[in-house]
């Protein structure tokens, strides 16, 4: 990030999401328990699914606000969304299984760097915030759209249609012609 916001400055919602997503890669993000484990996720999950009366317990949002960055990475598209699967480590269960543990910011880095053919360094300088903040930027557009993970969100109902009148449906090939009763071919009763 190119300057930090003075205490007295007011922030937007983008940049406040921007500075924790930015907080929370240095140990990555792979399960929504490692939010919970940390002053910046949980100020995450706060800015996302912020805590009243029916939002169910810190498990709970962190669960549905892990969701939500997920859902998000993946609506960036390539190349972005598989370089933010590799910053955050959302993916741990891809890697060998000889290499399951955490890996470390600079790991990811080169991970991240991988699919763009960049160095690490390169990918902390030139990609990381902007990545970061289009992340900021979807996270915000979702959660303010109410399409706050891939299947909606119950704070926000989806809206139901009717369906379209019964005239506009054709049918797609013409309707086979009847077959003809076959007799009768038993013993006589």
């Amino acid at each position: 990030m190119s300057r930090r916001p003075q205490p007295d400055e007011p922030t937007d919602r983008v940049t406040t999401l921007t500075r924790l997503l930015d907080a929370l890669l240095e140990q990555g993000i792979p399960h929504a328990a490692d939010l919970i484990a940390s002053t910046d996720g949980r100020a995450l999950i706060d800015a996302i699914r912020p805590p009243r009366i029916g939002a169910g317990t810190v498990h709970d949002r962190a669960i549905a606000t892990h969701r939500v960055v997920i859902a998000s990475v993946a609506a960036l598209g390539a190349p972005d969304a598989p370089m933010l699967e590799a910053l955050f480590d959302l993916q741990p269960a891809a890697r060998p299984r000889h290499r399951r543990l955490a890996l470390t910011l600079t790991e990811r880095r080169e991970q991240a760097g991988a699919v763009v053919n960049r160095a690490a360094e390169t990918v902390r300088k030139g990609y990381e915030p902007k990545l970061l903040n289009r992340l900021a930027l979807e996270i915000h557009r979702r959660t303010m759209a109410g399409v706050d993970t891939t299947r909606g969100s119950e704070d926000y109902p989806r809206l139901h249609l009717p369906p379209p009148p019964a005239d506009l449906y054709r049918p797609t090939r013409p309707p086979r012609p009847s077959r003809p009763a076959k007799p009768a071919t038993g013993p006589a009763a």
